[in-house]
């Protein structure tokens, strides 16, 4: 990839700066795809000002929207204090500020909606079935809560609503290419083609001007290894670290543009921030990123980064093929769907801005209105109703016309009137910050004349503003599902990462929770593969509140013909909607109450194994007795299913526990019986016990015959082993005295070879000894062969018979020594 200079575009540097006819490649000379659309940084750079200058325009319209929804005043300040008219009103309602905030609601519901954020659908149709409606409630419940926990995602996404409303389309990407939290664009930020379409993932070109913290390059420089097998080109880097941060050269890549937007609306940003300059110039370093769609194969999204200084000699950053599609890196939310070019889609804002305009006017006259009720009162000479007056405001100076004189100082104004205004303004002020219009900003008592509306007016209007919220949701919901798809894809890629489950935190939980929830790891590495995500289809109705009147509407109406398990699921979602999935669990759990293990059921088969081990356990009073006794009566019915199948090896073990349990039983059902009303149920479990009996009786009668059998067996056992013992001890004595035998045999042929050798005049104490050894020699082998055959003989139950030739008469004979000597 970037290593590898021959596959990344040119490095060498551009020189002087000047206007390149063709920075954007779509096709060589030959007429063939270009390896990449960007030859050099130069280019990239020369495509991004004429992105600039063709966005101008529409930057001076994105700032006069921005200093109307910042708060600017009406009028002039400057010429109204030229004019002599510094003491009228000239205030901003934030009409329109309140309006655009006001979009967002329905993500900021999200952040507490006990509705999930997503939903999961199986891919292929006969892999759905009970298993994957558990996996997917479970995987898409935690990582809506792993979302909500999130400080950024929910904010992100209604800032992005935000920028819609305001300027017709909110832009959003991620930082890199792990994170799976999406980071809000502004609008002014992402630069694109002038006939580039509407849906965001049609375009092929798109730039955006952002800002490096200084951390974070010389992160980069301080894993050098790591960085450029990523993409980064490190010497280039360097340089443009040390021009910035040393040299304290500017990086704006526009006179005036401190925001990466534009001169104008860096200009309305500034004075929103108090200050007139760039001030920490020198804490950051601009760059230009792009994301460009190849025309060579694979015809994928390659990324692009260049410094903004005016001659670039070399890429920052290059990754070939680093996204399938634009989608995966930048896209964004268009406020209406009607427009086929994205530069022609207007936001709320852009159709608001004229009525919030003169909306504001007017109410810089009420309030002069009632200065001037307040300050004196004009009387008029003339008896005729009706009639019209001019008062002109000139200034301090104020103008009337003929037959109006001003009353005496002692006439008070109308305070009813005055306190009204002042009650209006509390509540224009009120609902702008919270997003409410209509006639409700001010009290019905300055409406005088107008006709009150019914009740069923006022709900008719509701009922029309929820709709036009829903169909703008649903409008919505196509750009949501791209941004949960890819924020679902970027966070299970980390889940399959255990390098990276340290860096997010957010990531290790989720992994925990699931497996807490009996979905393993081994399971979520194949989410991705088997499932869609969606947003859930139940906020695109208004959320958990509506799902559960709409709920309570079909219980009312239809409940009747539910059957029993369709209105425990209806219940049970009513409570979740209502309450959320805990206490859902609490009143009403998706399994029947008495298959789910209580802590007190967990102790009861605790207290069963120490039972079976043996161990007596005692029932203390302040047990849950009720809860113990279905628990423990499990033994007796395991004992009396083992005595009618006939699988009884060792029935004195099975009456012990079942003793065991049945003192432990009746202990819990007099305790039991004591509460109110259950001395009924303690009877039921005394006759259960009683019931017991002709199972104790079997089990007894199978004991002792069992007893009876192991001694009778013990016994022939006994009798057995006596008489190996005694035919072992005769044998033991037979050999005794065959060895007896054969050692007085040898010793008598020793003599007479001594005797012999003595009579045929072997002279010499040479010979004897000699003779002597020879003959000792094979003693001591015809021993041994005896010693074996008879060990063998022994091993083999002493029946053996002692062989032939080793008695003492048919001993073999021994050499003789020849009459003469050797």
């Amino acid at each position: 990839m970037a290593k590898n200079r021959k596959d990344t575009p040119d490095a060498k540097p551009s020189g002087k700066r000047v206007s390149l006819p063709n920075p954007f490649q779509t096709a060589t000379d030959k007429g063939k795809a270009p390896k990449f659309r960007f030859s050099s940084a130069a280019s990239l750079l020369e495509v991004y000002r004429r992105l600039q200058e063709s966005d101008e325009k529409e930057s001076l319209r994105r700032a006069r929207i921005k200093r109307h929804y910042d708060g600017y005043r009406p009028y002039d300040r400057a010429s109204r204090e030229a004019g002599g008219l510094k003491n009228l009103t000239n205030i901003n309602g934030m009409g329109l500020k309140g309006t655009i905030d006001a979009l967002p609601a329905a993500l900021h519901d999200m952040a507490l909606d006990t509705t999930n954020l997503v939903e999961l659908r199986p891919q292929a149709p006969e892999f759905a079935g009970p298993d994957a409606a558990a996996i997917a409630d479970v995987v898409a419940e935690e990582f809506s809560t792993t979302l909500r926990d999130s400080r950024k995602f929910l904010p992100a996404l209604a800032a992005v609503v935000r920028e819609a409303g305001l300027y017709g389309l909110g832009p959003v990407s991620w930082p890199d290419y792990h994170d799976y939290q999406p980071v809000a664009l502004e609008r002014g930020q992402l630069k694109f083609p002038d006939d580039s379409s509407a849906v965001s993932s049609d375009n092929e070109l798109y730039m955006i001007e952002t800002q490096l913290p200084a951390w974070y390059l010389f992160d980069i420089l301080d894993n050098r290894e790591e960085s450029a097998a990523e993409g980064w080109r490190i010497p280039a880097v360097e340089r443009y670290v040390k021009a910035t941060f040393s040299e304290q050269k500017d990086t704006v890549s526009q006179t005036g543009d401190s925001t990466g937007t534009s001169y104008s609306e860096s200009a309305v940003s500034e004075w929103r921030q108090n200050r007139a300059y760039e001030s920490r110039q020198f804490e950051t370093l601009r760059v230009v990123q792009a994301y460009v769609r190849e025309v060579h194969e694979p015809r994928k999204v390659t990324h692009y980064i260049a410094p903004t200084t005016s001659d670039p000699d070399d890429f920052l950053f290059v990754k070939p093929e680093a996204f399938d599609n634009m989608d995966q890196c930048v896209l964004w939310l268009p406020f209406t769907v009607g427009e086929r070019y994205a530069r022609a889609v207007r936001g709320l804002a852009s159709y608001r801005l004229p009525i919030e305009d003169m909306r504001n006017k007017f109410l810089c006259q009420i309030c002069d209105v009632a200065f001037r009720a307040a300050s004196f009162v004009l009387q008029s000479s003339s008896a005729v109703e009706n009639q019209k007056l001019t008062i002109t405001e000139n200034g301090p100076y104020l103008v009337t016309g003929a037959g109006l004189t001003a009353a005496q100082s002692q006439v008070a104004p109308n305070f009813q009137q005055l306190a009204a205004v002042n009650e209006m303004l509390s509540r224009v002020a009120h609902n702008s910050s919270t997003g409410s219009t209509g006639p409700g900003a001010a009290p019905e008592r300055v409406y005088s004349g107008a006709d009150r509306k019914t009740k069923d007016q006022v709900a008719m209007e509701a009922e029309s503003g929820r709709q036009v919220e829903k169909a703008r949701f649903i409008l919505q919901s196509t750009v949501f599902d791209a941004i949960f798809r890819e924020s679902f894809r970027r966070f299970m890629n980390l889940v399959k990462d255990p390098s990276k489950h340290e860096r997010y935190p957010g990531v290790k939980e989720f992994i925990k929770r699931c497996k807490r929830r009996q979905i393993p790891l081994a399971v979520l590495r194949k989410v991705t593969e088997e499932f869609h995500i969606y947003t859930c289809r139940d906020l695109v109705i208004g959320g958990a509140e509506v799902k559960a009147g709409m709920i309570e509407t079909m219980l009312g109406t239809v409940g009747g013909n539910l059957d029993e398990v369709g209105r425990v699921n209806a219940t049970r979602d009513l409570t979740i909607c209502r309450f959320g999935r805990a206490a859902a669990d609490r009143y009403r759990p998706a399994v029947s109450r008495d298959d789910l293990p209580s802590d007190a059921a967990s102790h009861a088969v605790l207290e069963n194994n120490d039972m079976y081990e043996g161990s007596s356990v005692l029932a203390a009073p302040e047990q849950l007795h009720w809860s113990h006794i279905p628990v423990h009566m499990q033994i007796p019915e395991a004992v009396v299913q083992a005595v009618q199948s006939g699988q009884t090896e060792d029935p004195q073990k099975l009456l012990d526990v079942l003793e065991r349990a049945s003192e432990h039983i009746r202990a819990h059902a007099e305790y039991g019986g004591t509460q109110i009303g259950m001395e009924n149920a303690a009877k039921r479990v005394m006759e259960q016990l009683r019931s017991l009996r002709p199972v104790v009786q079997a089990l007894t009668m199978m004991a002792a015959a069992q007893q009876r059998e192991q001694e009778a067996e013990q016994e022939r056992q006994a009798k057995e082993m006596d008489e190996l013992r005694r035919q072992a001890e005769g044998q033991d004595a037979q050999v005794e005295m065959h060895k007896t035998d054969v050692k007085a045999s040898l010793a008598m042929r020793e003599q007479n070879l001594l005797h012999e050798a003595r009579l045929a005049g072997v002279e010499g104490k040479n010979q004897a000894e000699l003779l002597k050894a020879k003959n000792k020699a094979e003693i001591d082998r015809i021993t041994a062969n005896m010693n074996r055959i008879i060990s063998a003989s022994k091993i083999a139950g002493g029946n053996a018979q002692t062989p032939m030739g080793y008695g003492g008469e048919d001993f073999p004979e021994l050499p003789v020594a020849p009459a003469g000597g050797m």
